[in-house]
């Protein structure tokens, strides 16, 4: 990874949530996912040109400062990590890559269930 990554931790999932699409907003970046850190506190990173990244993460940070002062826990941007580094940006986003598939055969497996139900009903009722 020869790009910069940024994270910005806060205090909820709201003030993260803001800071990401204020982030994606901002400038050209990535988000690679997010991290519950436990005790209310969140992380989210993001990568891409190093000018850009440090555009985000400044915008970020003062929206997040807007919802409330206490929110923002901190912000960093490492430009041009070392290699070794990256391992936990790697973790990090396998996880996100993962969970959204998981959550989709959730979804289609109640919708599904759901059909059927309606379906038993309407075939009772005649």
């Amino acid at each position: 990874m020869k790009q910069a990554i940024g994270m910005i931790e806060t205090k909820g999932l709201i003030a993260l949530i803001e800071a990401t699409d204020t982030m994606l907003k901002a400038s050209e970046v990535r988000c690679l996912g997010k991290k519950q850190v436990g005790g209310g506190l969140n992380t989210v990173l993001i990568s891409g040109d190093v000018a850009a990244v440090e555009t985000a993460v400044q915008a970020g940070s003062a929206s997040v400062q807007r919802l409330g002062e206490d929110l923002l826990t901190a912000s960093h941007v490492i430009a041009r990590p070392h290699i070794e580094a990256t391992t936990f940006v790697d973790e990090i986003q396998k996880v996100a890559e993962s969970k959204p598939n998981e959550r989709e055969e959730v979804v289609i497996e109640t919708s599904d269930q759901i059909e059927n139900t309606e379906i038993v009903e309407t075939d009772q009722k005649k």
